[in-house]
């Protein structure tokens, strides 16, 4: 379900991609944070951001980014797989690049390999 609404965005399908990303905020919602260990909810954060602003919903991209940067640095606070937190932290940057927020320096290779 998530990628496909990560599809759906990248394919520019912005209102598919929102509803899509909506039902999975609905099942987040229901899931117990098991669920979590799997994939992580900033993602969906993320792309639901990125579709409303595509779709001029200025408001609901803010909160969405909002919320998808605490869940982010909740999950990356503890000891994170090295994967989700370079996933997490490339989906943020374009996240705030979509929304014209300041973009963070990239990750050098020091803190790249020192996780």
């Amino acid at each position: 379900m998530q990628n496909l609404g990560a599809i759906l965005y990248r394919a520019g399908r912005f209102e598919e991609a929102l509803a899509r990303q909506m039902d999975l905020m609905t099942y987040w919602q229901r899931r117990s944070e098991a669920a979590a260990d799997r994939t992580s909810p900033a993602y969906t954060y993320f792309f639901l951001a990125m579709a409303h602003h595509r779709l001029a919903h200025a408001a609901d991209a803010q909160d969405c980014f909002q919320k998808g940067t605490e869940v982010a640095r909740e999950e990356l606070a503890g000891t994170p797989q090295w994967n989700r937190e370079i996933t997490l932290r490339l989906l943020q940057s374009e996240a705030e690049a979509v929304l014209g927020l300041a973009t963070p320096a990239p990750l050098t290779p020091e803190e790249v390999t020192s996780k």
